[in-house]
């Protein structure tokens, strides 16, 4: 595969920088808004486009801003997702690159690789505007490899590792789902695999489980009524959403963490649920297993399988070794993800790109 090495130095540079996104920090911080807070404590100064709630405003705010900005900036950034987004950002790229300032395309979501698969074309004009491209796991790399001649940058996402605590003495038994409540990440399996593991296992009255997210199609209400037919009131306790600062408390002294979503490329709930120390139980889709090794430092299964996931639990609820040693490894592979690390990374990409000019 064809792969740019990634570079390391301690550069501390002073460039203005353009990002270009969805950046609604009052429901949710895109990964570049995060990026951006990073690299500020660098020394870097950004723009960012836009904040605007709703579409319409927002992306003509975006495409202004690289109209209008693009001569007062060394470098730009757009995030790529599918769906509309990846319109906004073949437009602005196409603008940015006109104007000769640097872009570099940041990568996201697993559904980027079925996206290029039904729009060739357009994925390709975009990358060839890119000055970099840059990915966050091998799997979108090597997915989107054939529509570029360009080399990929792999850069994973960040998280503030120092801030996951982990407690000695964790919830004997405690199981976690961290993720918006909306059918692509099928919380629901999660509970049917606990009725089924209800029938199953003699300790089950031991058990606690923790879901965190905010609601975004309704899904949650399913949730809530699947947990009254199941009665697992008991069990399953449902926090609708909780500002992220508060995530590594909560997931702190959690042994088992369960992500069961459709579609998925490099989670950072996956990642932050790593340097907390938590044994992983996953959907095998996408990203994940790029980023996860089956039985080393987590538990793989087929995705909408509520068979699969309650075998997967019970092995694991029942091996208090394996928890430890899986929940081991996955902090191992966490602590590379540091932030220290990706803003290296980062700022020595930026710089190659604006010493260039």
């Amino acid at each position: 595969m064809l792969y740019s090495p990634i570079w390391n130095m301690n550069v501390l540079v002073n460039m203005k920088v353009l990002c270009i996104g969805n950046f609604l920090s009052r429901s949710y911080q895109a990964p570049s808004e995060i990026l951006a807070n990073e690299l500020s404590k660098k020394g870097l100064e950004f723009s960012l486009a836009s904040h605007f709630n709703y579409r319409l405003p927002r992306v003509i705010h975006m495409l202004y801003s690289c109209l209008t900005k693009s001569s007062r900036h060394d470098v730009a950034i757009i995030d790529v997702f599918s769906g509309p987004a990846f319109h906004w950002a073949l437009a602005c790229a196409w603008i940015l690159h006109k104007l000769k300032c640097p872009v570099v395309l940041f990568l996201h979501g697993g559904n980027l690789p079925s996206f290029a698969l039904s729009h060739p074309h357009r994925v390709k004009k975009l990358f060839s505007y890119a000055s970099a491209i840059v990915a966050p796991s091998q799997y979108l790399a090597a997915k989107l490899e054939p529509y570029t001649s360009k080399k990929f940058v792999l850069i994973p996402n960040g998280i503030d590792f120092d801030s996951y605590q982990v407690k000695v003495e964790k919830q004997e038994k405690s199981i976690i789902w961290v993720r918006a409540f909306h059918r692509i990440y099928n919380p629901n399996l999660l509970i049917e695999a606990l009725a089924l593991l209800k029938k199953e296992l003699k300790e089950f009255g031991q058990i606690k489980v923790t879901m965190v997210g905010r609601d975004k199609d309704g899904t949650l209400l399913s949730v809530i009524n699947k947990v009254k037919d199941f009665q697992l009131e008991e069990t399953v306790e449902i926090i609708p959403g909780i500002p992220k600062k508060d995530i590594p408390a909560i997931l702190s002294d959690k042994e088992i963490f369960v992500n069961t979503t459709h579609v998925d490329n490099t989670p950072v709930s996956v990642i932050e649920a790593m340097a907390a120390k938590c044994a992983v139980i996953s959907t095998n889709v996408g990203g994940i297993p790029y980023l996860l090794e089956n039985r080393k430092d987590a538990l793989l299964f087929q995705p909408g399988n509520a068979q699969d996931l309650k075998n997967a639990l019970k092995e694991i609820l029942c091996k208090n070794s394996m928890r430890d040693e899986m929940g081991t490894q996955a902090l191992k592979k966490a602590k590379k993800m540091d932030w220290s690390f990706v803003c290296s990374e980062w700022l020595a990409l930026l710089t190659a790109l604006t010493s260039k000019g």
